[in-house]
């Protein structure tokens, strides 16, 4: 379970949640989000293609604009239109591996 970011042509960013791919952790991870990070939910697109379905929450953290997005792909990840934004969804990132490693410990 680690963090990618990847940097993309157009100057957006996503970073990916490695090991948490399946849909499960689409769950927990929007449930954290909201609940302990206190994003805020703007907008949720589904997008029903052929092979792949996806899910895109546009969500809010202070004045940060993200996507929140899950695919068949690619697993679960954070984006951004604009690489500024980089530093924050990292951190935001690295806090959503924290609760998924205590929510693990408590279960045990």
């Amino acid at each position: 379970m680690n963090l990618a970011t990847l940097h993309n042509d157009d100057g957006s960013i996503e970073i990916c949640f490695d090991g948490l791919e399946d849909w499960n952790y689409s769950v927990l991870i929007g449930q954290l989000l909201v609940n302990k990070e206190r994003c805020t939910v703007l907008e949720v697109n589904e997008l029903d293609m052929i092979t792949d379905t996806a899910i895109d929450v546009h969500m809010k953290l202070d004045n940060i604009p993200f996507i929140f997005r899950r695919d068949d792909a690619f697993g679960n990840r954070l984006c951004a239109s604009d690489s500024q934004y980089m530093s924050q969804l990292e951190c935001l990132a690295n806090r959503i591996l924290e609760h998924i490693d205590i929510e693990r410990l408590t279960e045990q």
